[in-house]
C-alpha cells in the first residue's frame, strides 16, 4: 500500500470516529434532556471550560479596503484585519473634531490617494469602538461616544484618521502618528488575495462594487447539537433558582424563560435586563454573547437591525447565513417594564465543529453583475439595502452530521437577507 492511499484511509477512519462521536453526544443531549437540565456539576463544568469571547475579534470590521495612487482594492480575512486594527491601536491619537459637512467639503476630505479603511456590513457605535480596541484617545464628550459611524478611513498624506458615516455627511477627525510601513507591509504582502473595487454606483450607494469574478472554497462540518445548559449559563442572571418545566425547559423566580425547538433546534430566550448588565444596545447583547465562545469561536458583530443586534459566525472571514438561526445569535432589546427592560435572544444548538477538507472551488460574479441580474428580474432598487459575499448553511446530512457551505452573493431585500438565486426565483415568481 503506498503513503497516499495509507494517509487517505487514516483519514477516513477519523473523520468516522469524530463523526460517532458527534452523534453520541447529540442522543445525549437530545434524548436525556432532563439530566443535562438538572445536573449542576455538569453546567459548571461547561462553566469553566467556557472560553470568553474577546471583544477585539467579535466587534473587527468586516473588509478592508487598499488605497494607493487612487486605485483600490478589497481585501477580506480575519487575520490581515487584526493585524490592521492592532497597528491603528498603537498610533498616539491628539485632539478629537467633530465634522458635520456639506457635501463638496465632504467629498473632499474623504477623496484619499493613499491610505486604507475599515469598513462594518452596518453602523457602529464610536464609544463602544473606541474601548473594544483600546483607541488612546482623550477627552471624548458623551455626543461622540455616541456617534455611529460605518467605516474607518486612514489617510496616509495627512496622518489623519476619520470615522465616517456617509448617510448623514458626518464624521469625527483626529490626527495621529500614523505607522505608513506597517500599514503598507500588510497590506502588499503577496500572500493577500485582493480584487479590485470601484465606488460612486448610484444603485450600491456609499458601498463598493468588486470588479472581477472571484473563487471562493466550498467548506463541508461536523455539526453538534450543543447542551441547552450552555446556553441556561449564557443568557440567565440566576442560574441556581431555574427550575424545568415540559412546556417550557427553563424558567426562574426572575419571569426569565429559555426555550429550545427539538425538532430544529431553534432557541429563544426571554427577560430582563440586570442591573450589571449595560443597556447600551451594542455593550449590552455583547454581555450575553461573550460567554458563548467554546461554542462559536467565530462569532462576530454583523448588523444593528430593526429586529435587533446581530451576530454571525465567520467562516475565512465571510458571514454565514442559515434558515434557521444556525450560527447566528439575534439580540433583541424591548421596552420598559416594572420589572426592567425586557430583552430577547434567538439562536440555535447546531453548531459547526469539525471542518472536513475539499479541493472545490465556486466561482461568484462581480457585483454589477449581480446588480444586473436583479433589475433585470424586476427588483426594486430602493429595497436593495446591501449586499455582501458569505455562506450558505445547507441541508444537515442526518447520516454523519455533516453540513456543506457554499459561497453565495446575499442580498439585503425588503429587511430580509437572501440568497442571489433564492431572490431571483422570488422575484420570476412576481414578490416585488
Amino acid at each position: 500500500m503506498n503513503l497516499s492511499k495509507l494517509t487517505e484511509r487514516i483519514s477516513q477512519a477519523l473523520l468516522i470516529v469524530l463523526i460517532v462521536i458527534s452523534l453520541v453526544l447529540s442522543y445525549f443531549i437530545w434524548f436525556n434532556p432532563e439530566k443535562s437540565l438538572t445536573d449542576e456539576t455538569i453546567s459548571e463544568n461547561l462553566k469553566d471550560e467556557n472560553s470568553i469571547l474577546s471583544e477585539k475579534t467579535v466587534f473587527l470590521p468586516i473588509y478592508l479596503i487598499s488605497r494607493t495612487d487612487g486605485k483600490m482594492r478589497w481585501i477580506q480575512g480575519e487575520n490581515v484585519l487584526s493585524d490592521a486594527q492592532k497597528i491603528l491601536s498603537n498610533v498616539k491619537f491628539g485632539k478629537i473634531k467633530f465634522h458635520k459637512a456639506t457635501n463638496d467639503d465632504f467629498q473632499k476630505t474623504m477623496n484619499v490617494e493613499n491610505g486604507l479603511e475599515l469598513r462594518y456590513e452596518d453602523k457602529f457605535l464610536f464609544g463602544e469602538y473606541q474601548e473594544a480596541f483600546n483607541l488612546k484617545i482623550k477627552k471624548i464628550s458623551d455626543s461622540e461616544q455616541s456617534f455611529w459611524f460605518r467605516r474607518v478611513l486612514v489617510n496616509f498624506s495627512n496622518g489623519m484618521v476619520y470615522f465616517v458615516n456617509d448617510e448623514t455627511k458626518q464624521y469625527i477627525e483626529v490626527a495621529g502618528n500614523i505607522n505608513q510601513k506597517s500599514f503598507e507591509s500588510l497590506i502588499q504582502s503577496k500572500e493577500l488575495k485582493s480584487l479590485p473595487v470601484s465606488e460612486n454606483h448610484e444603485i450600491l450607494g456609499v458601498r463598493y462594487a468588486i470588479d472581477e469574478q472571484i473563487e471562493l472554497k466550498k467548506y463541508s462540518y461536523i455539526v453538534a447539537s450543543q447542551p441547552y445548559t450552555v446556553f441556561r449559563d449564557a443568557f440567565f442572571q440566576n442560574v441556581k433558582h431555574t427550575t424545568f418545566d415540559v412546556e417550557v425547559p427553563y424558567v426562574n423566580d426572575s419571569n426569565e424563560n429559555f426555550d429550545v425547538k427539538e425538532t430544529n433546534g431553534q432557541l429563544s430566550f426571554q427577560g430582563f435586563i440586570g442591573t450589571e448588565r449595560s443597556e447600551n444596545e451594542i455593550e449590552g447583547s455583547f454581555q450575553y454573547v461573550q460567554n458563548l465562545g467554546n461554542i462559536f469561536p467565530q462569532l462576530r458583530f454583523f448588523a444593528k437591525e430593526e429586529k435587533g443586534t446581530i451576530y454571525r459566525t465567520f467562516v475565512e472571514g465571510y458571514p454565514v447565513f442559515s434558515q434557521i438561526d444556525q450560527g447566528k445569535v439575534i439580540v433583541s432589546f424591548g421596552l420598559e417594564t416594572g420589572e426592567g427592560r425586557t430583552i430577547t435572544l434567538r439562536s440555535n444548538v447546531d453548531t459547526l465543529q469539525v471542518p472536513i477538507p475539499t479541493n472545490e472551488m465556486i466561482r461568484l460574479p462581480k457585483t454589477m453583475d449581480v446588480i444586473k441580474q436583479l433589475q433585470n428580474a424586476g427588483a426594486k432598487q430602493s429595497e436593495i439595502k446591501s449586499l455582501v459575499i458569505g455562506y450558505s448553511w445547507g441541508e444537515l446530512n442526518k447520516n454523519n452530521s455533516i453540513v456543506d457551505l457554499l459561497p453565495n452573493w446575499f442580498i439585503h431585500y425588503k429587511q430580509e437577507w437572501l440568497p442571489l438565486s433564492v431572490l431571483l426565483e422570488n422575484l420570476q415568481k412576481g414578490e416585488k
